[in-house]
């Protein structure tokens, strides 16, 4: 991402952050280096504000995994003139792996094409846009129980198709090339938070040379991604922050809370 595209969403974070908590300044936030916004409150005060995400390096590898395998299969089914929407879903572990991975990653996506091809070429049940949903059947508990598990009973089997990755595909008919994929995983919660404070913590001094009459912190948690951060990830949660003000910003709900702080000496 460059500076300027960075800079750009961290606008949108700011101002769904003023949004979210009823603030409407008569001017728009200034841009500023150190710290990223300079905002004047309706009654006159001006705040330094600075945005930073919270993510941990495995998830934003992860999130590379999943574009570049999205892009790969669009990619795919371009080229074999397949018209098809299709859905994927992985465990954040394995995107994180096939992101380092690029000969995997290819092989993947070759076989999420093979496999749309094929079931778009056999499945006249998809005509109407029907879809057709495929998942790694846990097969130890089909074993033991002599049935499968509840949420893959009617689902097609990946074993056999080539895919060894992902954990579900879904797929239909469109009038275009889409795809698609999402994370799940357990990821990571307050505990990044709190770092992402502290990384800004290092830099507040300098923030403080802006001339503000206080320093504000905004965390964006992250969204789209595998861990994405809630509300209640950190709510009820106490952190250390030198900041006059620390506030959290969960994008997928689209809430934001000032965070349970005490007072903290920068490093």
């Amino acid at each position: 991402m460059t500076r300027k595209a960075a800079k750009d969403e961290e606008r949108r974070h700011l101002e769904l952050m003023l949004r979210t908590l009823g603030i409407y300044t008569a001017t728009r936030p200034a841009d500023a280096e150190r710290p990223d916004f300079i905002v004047t409150l309706p009654n006159g005060t001006r705040v330094g504000i600075e945005v930073v995400r919270a993510l941990d390096p495995h998830t934003a590898k992860a999130s590379g995994g999943l574009r570049r395998l999205s892009a790969e299969v669009r990619q795919g089914l371009t080229r074999a003139g397949v018209l098809a929407c299709v859905e994927m879903r992985i465990d954040e572990e394995a995107a994180a792996d096939l992101s380092i991975a690029p000969d995997l990653l290819r092989a993947e996506a070759a076989a999420v094409v093979l496999l749309t091809t094929s079931v778009l070429g056999s499945e006249d049940v998809l005509q109407n846009g029907e879809w057709r949903r495929f998942c790694q059947i846990d097969r130890s508990y089909e074993k033991m129980m002599g049935h499968r598990r509840l949420h893959q009973r009617g689902l097609g089997d990946l074993q056999g198709t080539g895919v060894r990755h992902l954990d579900a595909v879904s797929i239909r008919r469109h009038t275009k090339v889409v795809a698609g994929c999402t994370v799940f995983g357990r990821g990571r919660g307050a505990e990044i938070v709190q770092a992402a404070i502290d990384e800004k913590a290092r830099l507040l001094a300098g923030y403080r040379d802006c001339g503000a009459d206080a320093i504000w912190l905004l965390v964006v948690g992250s969204s789209g991604i595998g861990g994405a951060l809630s509300v209640a990830q950190v709510k009820g949660v106490t952190f250390h922050s030198p900041f006059d003000r620390t506030l959290f910003l969960e994008l997928f709900m689209r809430r934001c809370i000032d965070l349970e702080t005490k007072r903290a000496d920068v490093v």
